[in-house]
């Protein structure tokens, strides 16, 4: 593989592990609410009852602070609306989701994966170019491009400082990192398939859950 279609791989890889790991958190979900009830609830909670350093949650030696929540909800938001617009989970769904990445981020780090700078500027380049690009074609999508404007501009950065900010290098190297993993996993063995790590992924979860505490 060429170090250009590399890289294209793990892009695709990180957009995969994002919407189809939520996905399955909520496909058993007996009734979801609607996308623009969803956004807006989100949208003014996040800048009115939390600050960016408040910690959402936490787990064994890990914390989930609120920035980092919003960043992960603003990106599935976007990826979600632009590929397939599924029903959006609540708030609770997408924090655990989170806490699962961070299990596997963990499992990740102690077998040796890592992200390169590169690997990450290009995710992240990836996101701006759809969040710059992407022209709504329903309210749905309207709303979803609206919390990521919004996100941006409750961080107080300009948008090229915000694109290049730690926070968000962060968020894309544990997303870059947990998709290696699962890609490597299958690969190996370890998993069958996608099927195979969300079932892993749940499993780790379960195993935490009774510890959570969330803020």
């Amino acid at each position: 593989m060429t170090k250009k279609n590399k890289l294209t791989a793990i892009v695709a890889l990180v957009a995969l592990i994002l919407i189809t790991t939520i996905a399955f958190a909520v496909s058993n979900r007996s009734k979801t609410s609607s996308t623009d009830e969803s956004i807006e609830t989100a949208s003014s909670s996040s800048s009115k009852e939390k600050t960016n350093a408040d910690t959402v949650a936490e787990v064994g030696g890990m914390a989930i602070n609120h920035e980092h929540f919003i960043i992960f909800k603003a990106n599935f938001l976007l990826l979600n609306a632009v590929q397939k617009n599924d029903p959006i989970p609540s708030d609770r769904e997408l924090l655990n989701q989170l806490i699962m990445e961070g299990l596997v981020v963990e499992q990740a780090t102690q077998q040796g994966i890592t992200a390169t700078g590169e690997e990450i500027n290009e995710v992240i380049q990836y996101e701006r170019k759809t969040f710059e690009t992407f022209k709504p074609t329903n309210k749905d999508q309207e709303a979803a491009l609206e919390f990521m404007k919004n996100r941006i501009k409750i961080s107080g950065h300009p948008e090229d400082e915000f694109w290049e900010s730690d926070i968000i290098k962060e968020a894309t190297r544990r997303s870059v990192l947990s998709g290696k993993y699962m890609s490597e996993s299958i690969a190996n063995g370890t998993f069958k398939d996608v099927d195979g790590f969300m079932a892993y992924q749940q499993k780790q979860f379960d195993g935490v859950k009774d510890q959570i505490i969330y803020k």
